[in-house]
């Protein structure tokens, strides 16, 4: 394991969670920044079963990220359709 691309991970995953809490008011802006979020962590996980010789259990979790990005989406579009527009300081939450 290469100590270099485990920092570049962990700089890169800190960086997306800069960018989680700067874009607050847009849906899809958080969206975005959770996805890229999630691409660290998918390579921080190769980087580690990479050493462990299990490289098929990052397709498990390959599965899991893709239907959580559907399901975001989806709730996205959902929330589009009813109010208009996807900005969150317009949106209350309580009517959930």
């Amino acid at each position: 394991m290469n100590l270099s691309n485990l920092n570049l991970s962990y700089v890169l995953m800190f960086l997306a969670l800069i960018m989680l809490m700067k874009s607050k008011s847009n849906v899809i802006m958080i969206l975005l920044s959770m996805e890229f979020f999630v691409l660290m962590v998918l390579y921080n996980l190769y980087i580690n079963l990479e050493v462990l010789e299990l490289e098929y259990l990052l397709l498990v979790f390959m599965v899991m990220f893709i239907i959580d990005a559907v399901l975001g989406l989806s709730i996205l579009v959902f929330t589009v359709s009813v109010i208009g527009n996807d900005y969150m300081k317009v949106h209350d939450l309580n009517m959930w």
